[in-house]
């Protein structure tokens, strides 16, 4: 299947004059989780999907451990992956800096060569026939993909549902916070990755119209 794309303009500074410029971006319609995985994976083998999910939980485990430690993790045909820490800064007293002043940063993955050239090798794209951007999405229309969303997954992060729904930033926080503070949606995780899980109340008509439109207006 091609993978989806259009073109957006490129943002511009504030009394910019210079002609528009354009960029190529991936239409992101699903986020595919372990289920799917599961499923899939069991399918081509003789593992249940419990059992896949169970593996997956364990190398989700290990992988905590052994970051932790301060180790690089080799996974063969896939990547690597290392921990980054927030530098702050050190002044002249550095034999006495605290190791309580450092921080995660993010995990950095870095892919197989022979990863990326198998993908390079067999992607093609195809440009999606509507401009969901330029779109006026109705009411109806824009609950209807919020409840799709949820249902293909039980938790996405912020950035995620912003680009399931095509949405900026801003108008994603918004509606979030909407949602939230009604609640639709519950929020987990930590500090530097929240995620949003669907409650019942999603499904309420009466209620969940008035907050997307609320948001559309942002």
């Amino acid at each position: 299947m091609p993978i989806k794309f259009d073109i957006y303009p490129n943002p511009k500074r504030k009394n910019d004059t210079a002609d528009t410029k354009y960029h190529a971006r991936i239409i992101t319609n699903r986020i595919v989780s372990e289920k799917t995985f599961a499923d899939e994976i069991s399918k081509a083998s003789s593992l249940t999907p419990g059992d896949i999910l169970g593996v997956l939980t364990e190398l989700r485990s290990n992988i905590v451990t052994h970051l932790l430690q301060g180790e690089r993790i080799h996974l063969p045909g896939i990547g690597y992956m290392e921990l980054s820490i927030d530098n702050p800064e050190i002044d002249s007293d550095g034999p006495n800096f605290s190791s309580k002043r450092l921080k995660v940063k993010t995990i950095k993955f870095q892919p197989e060569k022979e990863l990326k050239q198998e993908i390079r090798s067999k992607a093609s794209f195809e440009r999606i026939k509507e401009t969901p951007h330029s779109a006026v999405r109705s009411e109806k229309d824009t609950t209807a993909l919020l409840r799709k969303i949820f249902k293909e997954n039980d938790m996405v992060t912020r950035k995620q549902l912003g680009l399931l729904m095509d949405y900026t930033p801003s108008k994603t926080y918004t509606l979030l916070r909407n949602l939230k503070n009604q609640g639709h949606v519950e929020e987990h995780g930590f500090t530097r990755v929240r995620l949003f899980k669907a409650t019942p109340k999603l499904y309420d008509d009466n209620i969940l119209n008035r907050l997307i439109e609320s948001s559309e207006k942002k």
